[in-house]
């Protein structure tokens, strides 16, 4: 059997299955493909839809994403669209209800009775609220279709309201006017026509009325004053010379057949359709609704099942509980005109909407409820009798909006459902109505898109822009709702406002509201005056900016803080004393917490939960509205002895919490426990700063180890820095209290590892080199070593080996006489990544293993990923990819286990290495592993890994023929070593910029940037790079000799063929290329005689590396050159 779409474009658009509203779909932009294909009625190519909704986007990618969007449309909708390779369309032959065909085709008849049939299906504006960011062209078919719509609209509106007039009937004429200046409240013509329309009914005050109405709108819109034909009119009505037209007057005018009851309302067309509408007191809201589709969906769906007779719609105040009340009631409206007289009408009597703002007992609310029904008073019988006389077997729904403050009245709502068997009713409330038969439905702000992508995002894989991108495609679609929603505000305030260039700041400021739409609207209409950055800041600050000064909102929606005062005020003192304490929370609490910090018991975080001040997650977390959070914590800085009581208990729970976890962080247990840090790093970061400005020294000393590798592991190295920072600031820098000294030395030395991975050597020294100082003088052997550990570590990346060596080997020598597993296998791992940067491969292997046994002693995942990072890189040099491979795969598994987004750059780097060394049809693997690293690198703000991913990625570049790019890359590696000043990745970057050069046929270039790439590897002791460096410079002379004339290439060709010889035989080479010195060696020696080879073979047995580089220097005087500084 056929289902039957119904499709409502005008207003807010609702789509609508067998009478089932439908959801699901993934976006804005596959809506937006339905109304087009629907409305258009016609044939489209897959090219031009392509680029009406995806045209900022490669056309391959266009393409799949139309693709995946019919897909989309065919599991929600079934057949509704066809489309074969080249072409799609809606089709005409299935059942559909097209709200916009159906109105132009009464207006194409040009028949009042059919034009009466369909005039309510134009709700709104066409896709009124409707947005799709970054879709042009679609935005323009759509404004073109909207204006296009409305006139016509308005013509049939204006045919109408003249027939009724012309018959009599002014008062329908009135409301048809009325309409068309409230669409349009410009239209000049309208206002004059409404104006004549209510003088001749009798009504000459609102005739003048509507006057000054037009009046201010010209004004007020277009700052003009009205036309002299409307003054004229104005003048008339004033003058009385425009009287009140009888009906016989009407009849002699028109005669009698213009009285035809074909005309007359009685015996309309449309009578038996409105027969079905239900009366309701709905006023016309002039803003479309916005989003939470699935919310309007879920309560349609609820009020339409006869068991949810009382449903509770709970919220915030200014959360937007009534607006969706009522869209749910004009939903409920709008489905009822479009039912076929067979089928059953939900409410059929009534749909009423009943503001109890005003009502304070029980009394008052039935007076309500009897005001909004417009049930006459009868002297007989109390009003709640008449009340239920009244409802007893009628099918009415019942919106009781504002009810927080009626809960103890709650029993006479549940008498009227108990004594009027067909009525529901639908409640608006602050706070769960603790009845059995009520239904709950909580209102959480709109949703917002993600702020900018957490570093667990990129590690799984996507770049900054590949996150940004994916973001800005869905922030427009159902979930992302307050970003349409403030957009739409946006642009009421400041007409042509656009999201596209401040989209990030307006995910700030609706993550800082939660999404709350009062505060959202309010926070909009500062736009006049202040950019939203501004606006951004002050939120930040306090409440105050979010008020407003216009008439039209309610006094109670004018500030948040009123919002707030109301919610404040209907606790009692005890609830007000605990709820202003769990404002110091930052990011939710657990149960536990509240107990400790705040006195709260579970009871009363569940009357929190009830009156909408907390929500609880289902793991059981609490969370407080923000901008609930920054009242409440005004209320408790207001009492100054208090606030820091609870900031003290605060403090000591969070820094407990810490220690509590010290030696989990460094276990098999440390991602858990990560996890656990990260989830209350808020509370942590709070509860220290407040203890580092009290000097709390001991509960420091107790949490640092915790803190510092929480946020070393996770990479937020910043953050870090910052935080010990302004501990070291509140510190003494002499004192005789041993543990203030002690807390110091280990701060800063934690400060001088913060500046080490972000690349701050000097200012890293500096904090190292007083570290360390203090160590000797407190002789603490344990930060001794550790802070000669990291010292040695910097110097050794400086390129500085020699002074590198010892002072890690004399770290190593006390860890081991402590027995300090964890710091034994840091130190080897050091000293065999520098070994290895000798040459010394078997030597580096072998401290790399020990390094590794001694990590899976100790089952911690992330100095067992380190290690085996480093034994992988070993198995890289020496050829050994499978077992290579293995290692970093592991690596990476572990390092991703911890979130340690650092090292799953490294482990990707070395996966990217061994692809890149096997070439081929791996390269492309290679290239796409290198680039994730090298952006993870470049979002934690670490040079030395960008620097060393940029030389890596160049050479991928170079294999794979992209010389301009590998150019582009190398260039920007080698600006960054010169700020590192580091030889070893100075020395890199200069091979790799000699091999570009040699590719392009630059040679003059590359001789220069070669011989000083191995100038400064051997200067430096970094035997690979040297080797390295001579396989390059042996390539640049090779092809450097084919463009020269005959006496010179066999010169240069023979040193070409001695220095890669030399290169190969070397044990301290990169076995890739002692692969590709072989392969250029057996090339060149096929050019040249047998008895040159064997004489160049003899020669390169004779010479060493050193006096070649020494040599090569000494070719063209070496000046010093822009890698190195002063």
């Amino acid at each position: 059997m056929t289902r039957e779409l119904v499709l409502n474009l005008f207003g807010n658009p609702i789509v609508a299955l067998d009478g089932e509203v439908v959801t699901g779909f993934q976006s804005s932009k596959v809506q937006a493909l339905l109304y087009y294909l629907a409305v258009v009625q016609r044939q489209q190519s897959r090219a031009v839809l392509a680029n009406l909704l995806w045209g900022d986007v490669a056309e391959t990618h266009a393409r799949r994403s139309l693709t995946a969007a019919l897909s989309n449309l065919r599991r929600l909708l079934g057949d509704c669209i066809v489309a074969d390779r080249e072409r799609v369309a809606f089709r005409r032959d299935l059942p559909c209800r097209l709200d916009v065909a159906m109105l132009e085709t009464a207006l194409d008849t040009q028949e009042i009775a059919a034009l009466r049939q369909v005039v309510d299906l134009y709700r709104g504006e066409f896709l009124e609220g409707f947005y799709v960011r970054d879709t042009p062209e679609f935005e323009l078919w759509m404004a073109r279709e909207r204006a296009r719509l409305r006139e016509r609209f308005m013509v049939g509106l204006d045919a109408l309201a003249g027939h009724d007039a012309a018959v009599g009937n002014l008062a329908q004429a009135i409301v048809w006017m009325r309409r068309m200046v409230q669409i349009e409240p410009w239209r000049e013509e309208a206002h004059r026509n409404l104006m004549r329309y209510l003088v001749e009914d009798g009504q000459r005050g609102a005739a003048l009325a509507q006057f000054e109405t037009c009046r201010k709108v010209l004004a007020a819109e277009l700052g003009v004053e009205p036309e002299s034909a409307t003054l004229a009119l104005v003048e008339q009505i004033r003058a009385g010379t425009i009287r009140h037209r009888t009906h016989q007057d009407i009849a002699t005018q028109a005669g009698d057949t213009q009285l035809d009851t074909a005309h007359s309302p009685a015996a309309d067309p449309l009578a038996e359709m409105q027969s079905q509408q239900p009366p309701h007191n709905l006023l016309l809201q002039l803003t479309p609704f916005v989003g939470r589709r699935r919310a309007a969906a879920e309560i349609y769906q609820k009020l339409c099942d006869p068991a949810c007779r009382l449903l509770t719609l709970v919220g915030a105040g200014g959360i937007g509980k009534t607006r969706l009340a009522l869209h749910v009631a004009e939903t409920l409206l709008t489905q009822t005109k479009l039912t076929q007289a067979h089928e059953r009408v939900p409410f059929e009597d009534g749909i009423y909407f009943v503001s109890l703002v005003a009502a304070t007992n029980r009394t008052e609310l039935i007076a309500a409820i009897v005001e909004a029904i417009g049930l006459p008073y009868q002297d007989a019988g109390s009003p709640v009798q008449q009340l239920i006389a009244y409802l007893a077997e009628k099918k009415i729904l019942l919106i009781l909006d504002n009810f927080e403050h009626l809960v103890d009245e709650i029993p006479a709502v549940s008498d009227l459902l108990r004594r009027a068997p067909t009525l529901t009713v639908l409640i608006t409330t602050r706070e769960v109505l603790n009845v059995q038969e009520a239904w709950v439905y909580t209102l959480q702000g709109l949703s917002c898109p993600p702020l900018p992508p957490t570093m667990a995002q990129l590690v799984a894989g996507p770049t900054v822009a590949a996150m940004r991108e994916r973001v800005a495609e869905e922030q427009n679609g159902e979930e992302y709702d307050a970003i349409a929603f403030f957009a739409q505000c946006a642009q009421r305030v400041r007409i042509g406002f656009s999201l596209d260039e401040v989209v990030e700041v307006v995910i700030r400021l609706c993550h800082l509201v939660n999404g709350l739409p009062l505060a959202i609207e309010l926070a909009t209409s500062w736009l006049r005056v202040m950019p939203i950055t501004e606006i951004v800041a002050e939120i930040e600050n306090g409440l105050d900016i979010l008020v407003s000064r216009r008439d039209d909102i309610a006094e109670r929606h004018r500030s948040m803080r009123v919002v707030m005062e109301q919610a404040w005020q209907m606790l009692a003192v005890r609830e007000q004393a605990i709820f202003m304490r769990l404002s110091l929370f930052r990011g939710g609490f657990q149960r536990e917490a509240a107990k400790q910090v705040a006195s709260a018991t579970l009871m009363d975080l569940a009357l929190f939960v009830e009156k909408s001040l907390l929500q609880v997650t289902q793991r059981g977390r609490y969370q407080i509205h923000e901008l609930l959070r920054q009242f409440a914590a005004e209320k408790l800085t207001a009492t100054s002895a208090e606030a820091e009581a609870t900031a003290s208990r605060h403090s000591n729970y969070y820094l407990a919490y810490l220690a509590a976890r010290t030696a989990r962080l460094v276990s098999s247990e440390q991602p858990q426990a990560l996890d656990e840090v990260g989830e209350e790093i808020e509370n942590v970061r709070a509860a220290w700063l407040w203890a580092s400005e009290q000097r709390e020294v001991a509960a420091l000393t107790h949490a640092t180890e915790s803190l510092y590798n929480f946020y070393w592991v996770r990479r937020r190295g910043v953050e870090g820095k910052e935080m010990f920072a302004h501990t070291l600031a509140q510190l003494p820098t002499t004192t005789t209290q041993l543990v203030t000294s002690q807390l110091r030395m280990n701060l800063l030395r934690k400060q001088g590892l913060f500046h080490y991975s972000l690349g701050d050597y000097a200012q890293a020294y500096h904090h190292l080199e007083e570290s360390l100082a203090l160590a000797r003088q407190l002789q603490q052997p344990q930060n001794l070593a550790y802070a000669l550990n990291i010292i040695g570590t910097i110097a050794g990346w400086q390129g500085d080996i020699q002074r590198a060596l010892p002072q890690i080997k004399e770290a190593l020598t006390i860890t081991r006489e402590r027995q300090d597993v964890h710091a034994m296998s840091d130190n080897l791992q050091q000293l065999a990544q520098f070994t290895a940067q000798l040459g010394e491969y078997a030597q580096a292997y072998k401290l790399a293993v020990e390094s590794v046994q001694l990590a899976r002693s100790i089952e911690r995942p992330d100095l067992l990923a380190h290690a085996l990072h480093i034994q992988g890189s070993l198995c890289f040099f020496m050829g050994n990819y499978d077992e290579a491979e293995r290692m970093h795969q592991e690596t990476h598994t572990l390092f991703a286990g911890v979130n340690h987004s650092s090292g799953v750059a490294l482990a990707l780097s070395g996966l990217s290495n061994v692809a890149w060394a096997k070439g081929d049809a791996a390269l492309a693997t290679a290239e796409a592993l290198c680039v994730r690293s090298l952006n993870i690198a470049r979002t934690l703000g670490s040079p030395l890994q960008v620097a060393r991913q940029l030389v890596n990625l160049a050479y991928i570049c170079c294999d794979l023929g992209e010389y301009a790019r590998a150019r582009l890359c190398v260039e920007e590696a080698l600006a960054l070593t010169n700020v590192l000043q580091s030889k070893i990745y100075q020395s890199y970057a200069l091979c790799c910029l000699g091999s570009v050069a040699t590719a392009t046929a630059d040679f003059e270039a590359g001789k220069a940037h070669l011989q000083q790439a191995i100038t400064v590897a051997a200067d430096a002791g970094l035997l690979p790079l040297l080797n390295l460096g001579l396989v390059e410079y042996a390539t640049l002379l090779a092809q450097e000799a084919a463009t020269l004339a005959a006496p010179t290439v066999v010169a240069m060709q023979t040193e070409a063929l001695t220095l890669l010889t030399l290169a190969e035989a070397q044990p301290a080479c990169w076995h890739l290329f002692k692969v590709r010195a072989r392969q250029r060696r057996l090339s060149l020696a096929t050019k040249l005689p047998e008895p040159v080879v064997s004489a160049a073979t003899e020669r390169a047995q004779a010479l060493s590396p050193l006096a070649v580089a020494q040599e090569i220097g000494q070719k063209t005087p070496v000046r010093k050159s822009d890698y190195e500084q002063d």
